[in-house]
């Protein structure tokens, strides 16, 4: 005769106490650590071998030059640790961010690449880059005398010189180089680690302005170019746009960020060095319905239904970063196949038109991609959001996963 233990009334009360217990284990391990990616409906992979493919492609198309590697805004979106790492491991020479607190995430990661903060230090902050070992902008002859206030040889401070050939935001006037430099090098403690400026329009390749801001700089690189460990003056653009404009092999920095991850203004640009995104951004259908024709979806009704329509309702929104003014421009990909976003883009939820009902085969939990591989690319984003490529990278929000895969 079969008997079955589940029947036993002391063998269930033991089941269920032990499922309990399972289930408490695992709430309990939930708590201890972020949120598994599993659980968020809408995820960024990062293909980290694309990231150091890409490096790759901009280290030669600088004839082997030392690279900056440009990890500010959580790198570009792409989370700061993870690709901080894989460059370090590829043998990056410099990360560069843009406020400290971005410097100091890195070092509490265990990065030990050199790190310059490019952004203006308040005088309370030195004594931070000195003990983490943190690389300081210098944009005037008055920040030269704070830093030289500051420093000893027990509170060392490496520095970048910049000066402002042009782009109006931030550096000193050239003919103010020569005195700051000094005062610098009468402080013991500074290294004099950088020479640099900032390109306003490298990224047009015609615009003659690039070659004017690089003869403003070198007059000062001619007179004290040779007290500087490395001059930085190309970035991505001006990498690929205007290779004419270099100085000597042994001082010369790239200083590259948008390339990184796999982009240029001008898409035809990036494919042709070779560059790939780095980030596909995901989500899912959280529902289809249908419509009539004549009805209308989402807030504000911006959009009607000119037949009987199925609509997928996708599990991000604004605040994931999936811009508001998206609503009725983009497209997304199922399954392969390109639907139009269809109404007004919510907070937490886009609408996207199917076709008429069975045209489709797209089902709930299906993934969605927004951008990247098999879908939009971030170039068509930003086309149809009116905005630029470092834009829709940039905006995607912490409450988007990121997977770094590779």
């Amino acid at each position: 005769m079969y008997f079955d233990a589940r029947q036993n009334p002391i063998t269930r009360a033991l089941i269920v106490t032990l499922r309990r217990k399972d289930t408490l284990d695992h709430a309990h391990n939930l708590l201890q650590s972020p949120p598994p990616a599993e659980l968020y409906p809408t995820r960024a992979e990062i293909d980290l071998r694309r990231l150091v493919s890409n490096l790759d492609v901009m280290r030669r198309r600088a004839g082997g030059s030392e690279v900056m590697a440009v990890v500010k805004a959580d790198a570009y979106g792409h989370g700061a640790v993870p690709v901080s790492r894989a460059l370090e491991k590829a043998g990056v020479d410099y990360l560069a961010v843009a406020q400290l607190q971005e410097a100091v995430e890195l070092r509490r990661a265990g990065i030990r690449a050199p790190i310059l903060v490019m952004g203006v230090p308040l005088p309370r902050d030195l004594r931070v880059y000195s003990e983490l070992d943190l690389d300081v902008l210098v944009a005037s002859p008055e920040w030269a005398r704070r830093v030289a206030e500051h420093v000893s040889p027990e509170r060392p401070l490496s520095v970048h010189l910049k000066v402002d050939t042009g782009m109006h935001r931030l550096g000193m006037e050239p003919a103010a180089a020569l005195e700051t430099t000094s005062i610098l090098e009468s402080a013991r403690g500074v290294k004099l680690a950088g020479l640099w400026t900032h390109l306003a329009s490298a990224d047009e390749r015609e615009n003659p302005f690039t070659l004017e801001q690089y003869r403003a700089l070198k007059p000062v690189i001619d007179k004290i170019g040779d007290r500087f460990s490395r001059i930085h003056f190309a970035a991505s653009h001006a990498v690929h746009y205007f290779p004419e404009v270099s100085v000597s092999p042994d001082k010369s920095l790239i200083r590259i960020g948008l390339s990184l991850y796999g982009y240029l203004q001008d898409p035809a640009s990036a494919t042709e060095l070779g560059l790939e995104p780095v980030m596909r951004v995901v989500s899912r259908v959280a529902q289809t319905r249908i419509v009539e024709a004549g009805e209308t979806v989402s807030y504000n009704r911006r959009w009607t239904a000119s037949r009987r329509s199925e609509i997928a309702t996708v599990s991000c929104g604004y605040a994931d970063g999936y811009f508001r003014s998206l609503t009725n421009r983009a497209q997304v990909s199922i399954g392969g196949r390109r639907y139009p976003v269809v109404g007004t883009v919510c907070m937490d939820l886009i609408m996207v038109d199917l076709g008429q009902p069975g045209s489709s085969a797209v089902k709930e939990g299906d993934p969605v991609v927004l951008f990247g591989e098999g879908g939009p690319s971030a170039h068509d984003v930003a086309q149809w959001a009116g905005t630029i490529v470092y834009e829709v990278c940039t905006n995607v929000s912490r409450r988007v996963a990121r997977v770094h895969l590779g």
